[in-house]
């Protein structure tokens, strides 16, 4: 089993909280755009959060690097290589558009 916490409307401090209710072997992917980059670090600076986010076992997946791997891949798509890639970033994903978040809608089995 894998836990995926979307980060586009809500906190990464909740979404860290929610996956803390699991036990913290549970890998756990916080999947966010490229826009909530600069908020992750500044996350990471917070001992507690830092703490949190690499003892439960957190990894990040980006929309932007998910989204150009399933155009390529479709079904057939790995996650496990995509965990913590920024490449394939543009400008609008690097603004954290709403659409950015908005256009993924997916279909994957993990």
């Amino acid at each position: 089993m894998r836990v995926f916490e979307v980060e586009s409307t809500t906190t990464m401090t909740s979404g860290l909280q929610r996956g803390s209710n699991l036990p913290a072997a549970t890998p756990k992917v916080m999947v966010l755009p490229a826009g909530r980059e600069d908020d992750l670090k500044r996350k990471m600076e917070s001992p507690l959060f830092r703490e949190h986010f690499t003892g439960e076992n957190w990894q990040t997946l980006h929309f932007e690097v998910l989204r150009e791997a399933f155009a390529k891949s479709k079904a057939k798509t790995k996650l496990e290589p995509l965990y913590g890639q920024k490449k394939g970033w543009d400008d609008g994903a690097r603004r954290g558009s709403a659409g950015a978040a908005g256009q993924l809608q997916l279909r994957l089995r993990v």
